[in-house]
């Protein structure tokens, strides 16, 4: 009988080799574990900025349509940086800038200060809109049905707006971009 006891003496432990098994099998499944739990972290941020990116590129894109839709522009042209939008008499001309400049979109008001080389001065009565997403390579273009530009001295009563946006915003020094292409009527 004391032989029996004994040996359910000694088989109640663990053994080395086991204990060096169980250690290494709960490391690789809390490496495993690890790994999937930051990649999933960096992937929801990744996804969460694109995100922001989309909805400011969407909010641009309302700004620019509530634009020409409430100012009602008779005709447009092309600026250096974007499209200028005029309705009205010559004497009693109202002007709009849409633009792209320095990096962010720009709706300014403007009013004839004076024709020099057949070319107006204007002079901004409002500022940029706040995006976080830098803009640089973004381009706003009128054309006509034929696909000439619209310019000083071929303004255009109908045609396109070709916008082409290019959304770029950095963080946790990672850079991400989105671009979005449209055309509007007019």
């Amino acid at each position: 009988m004391k032989k029996s006891e004994d040996n359910q003496h000694l088989d109640a432990g663990f053994t080395l080799i086991e204990l060096i098994a169980a250690i290494t099998i709960f490391t690789i499944l809390v490496g495993l574990i690890s790994v999937i739990t930051f990649s999933g972290f960096r992937e929801y941020h990744r996804i969460t900025t694109e995100n922001a990116l989309r909805d400011e590129g969407d909010l641009i894109m309302s700004s620019i349509m509530t634009e020409l839709y409430t100012f009602a522009p008779e005709s447009i042209e092309n600026s250096k940086d974007g499209i200028i939008l005029s309705r009205g008499q010559a004497g009693n001309s109202e002007h709009r800038e849409i633009a792209i400049r320095e990096g962010k979109l720009v709706i300014e008001e403007y009013t004839s200060k004076a024709i020099l080389a057949e070319e107006e001065e204007y002079i901004s009565s409002t500022s940029a809109t706040s995006i976080q997403a830098v803009l640089d390579q973004s381009t706003i273009v009128a054309k006509t049905a034929d696909e000439r530009l619209c310019q000083n001295d071929a303004y255009c009563e109908t045609g396109l707006i070709y916008i082409k946006l290019v959304l770029q915003r950095q963080e946790n020094d990672r850079d991400y971009s989105l671009e979005l292409e449209s055309k509007f009527g007019f």
